[in-house]
C-alpha cells in the first residue's frame, strides 16, 4: 500500500494529506534510528525528538503512527495562525467551492 493511501485511511486529506505525501517521500522510510547528514538522530520519515534514540528498530506501522501525530500537530499549529472566517465568509466560501465543484 503507498504513502497516499496509507495516510488516507488514517482520515487526512487536502494540503496535510499533500504535505505527508511530500514529506514522506522525500524523507524515504528508514525502519530504524541513523545519524543524518546534519548529525541529528532520526528514524522511520525523518522523524527527530527525544524519543529518537540510535539503535531503536521500527515497523512500518509505527513509523506511519509517527508521521500522522506529526501532521495532526503540525495542522493545529497551522489552523492558529489562520484568521477564522466570519459566518457570511464561511457561506461565501462554501458557495464558491460548491460552484467550482459544479464548473467541473
Amino acid at each position: 500500500m503507498n504513502i497516499k493511501t496509507r495516510l488516507m485511511a488514517l482520515g487526512f486529506t487536502g494540503a496535510i494529506l499533500t504535505g505527508g505525501v511530500l514529506v514522506a517521500t522525500g524523507e524515504g522510510e528508514v525502519l530504524r534510528t541513523y545519524v543524518d547528514p546534519a548529525g541529528i538522530e532520526t528514524a522511520c520519515f525523518g522523524q527527530t525528538g527525544r524519543n529518537i534514540k540510535l539503535g531503536l528498530v521500527f515497523t512500518n506501522q509505527q513509523c506511519l503512527d509517527m508521521l500522522a501525530t506529526s501532521l495532526k500537530t503540525f495542522d493545529r499549529e497551522l489552523l492558529t495562525l489562520t484568521p477564522p472566517l466570519s459566518e457570511g465568509e464561511h457561506i461565501d466560501s462554501l458557495l464558491r467551492l460548491r460552484t467550482l465543484r459544479l464548473l467541473h
